[in-house]
């Protein structure tokens, strides 16, 4: 997926600074469409990613398939939700 540290947009071009409330809404933040959620997935997972697990139909393994596709999610250093989704 080559994710990579987030940076602020802007002329200072410097990092994002860390906040306080990072990481307190548990809505995903951002979203990959990808070709293969499970290769992704063991990928993440060889590089020590811990994948969410959330209490809802079809979830097995860390990766949720629905008739729309497949999805997976995980926390960045700041708590933010991410994941990697594939369309059916």
């Amino acid at each position: 997926m080559g994710l990579r540290s987030p940076r602020r947009v802007g002329a200072a071009g410097g990092p994002a600074s860390r906040r306080p409330h990072a990481g307190t809404n548990q809505a995903s933040q951002a979203f990959w469409h990808v070709k293969d959620v499970e290769r992704e997935v063991a990928e993440l997972r060889s590089k020590g990613v811990r994948l969410e697990e959330y209490d809802m139909p079809g979830l097995k393994n860390g990766i949720r398939s629905h008739p729309g596709g497949k999805a997976a999610w995980f926390k960045d250093t700041e708590g933010n939700i991410l994941a990697p989704i594939q369309g059916a």
